[in-house]
């Protein structure tokens, strides 16, 4: 099965790859489209049917899992390194000499965020009403008799 991106189009989304940023980038595209296959074994006949037409609520667009293919990579890619990309947060003090870096992603691991999941999903990130009735039918039932409501 085809990745849903190319190292090219990371390097588009992101900075010019070396070539051994270019192999590991390979690598890694091949594994999340299979990560993105192992939960949603039906994404390629969504995509299919959202070439068809792209109205039905469980087409999707090629467009997503390309774009989060990118994003998992680039996150995998960045965990780690230093210079500043995936920095969560960083300390320093002039005296007596402190300095403290904190990464988001220090091991450099692929993984998929919860919104990145709910994109994936049949109905995409779309948020669907719904109610909730608080009074079913039987409320009432089973209370003691100084609870009951009298017949008019």
């Amino acid at each position: 099965m085809a990745d849903f991106a190319t190292p090219a189009q990371l390097e588009a989304f992101w900075h010019p790859l070396s070539e051994a940023e270019e192999e590991r980038a390979t690598v890694l595209l091949g594994y999340v489209a299979a990560l993105i296959r192992n939960e949603w074994s039906d994404i390629d006949d969504r995509i299919a049917s959202f070439d068809d037409d792209p109205r039905p609520a469980d087409a999707l667009d090629p467009t997503v899992p390309q774009f989060i293919s990118i994003t998992a990579v680039k996150r995998a890619m960045i965990g780690g390194t230093s210079g500043g990309d995936g920095v969560s947060s960083e300390m320093k003090v002039g005296g007596p000499y402190t300095h403290q870096t904190s990464y988001s992603n220090p091991m450099g691991n692929l993984y998929l965020t919860a919104t990145e999941r709910r994109q994936l999903s049949p109905g995409g990130a779309r948020r669907r009403a719904f109610t909730v009735n608080p009074i079913a039918e039987t409320a009432g039932t089973g209370l003691p008799y100084w609870d009951w409501e009298r017949a008019s």
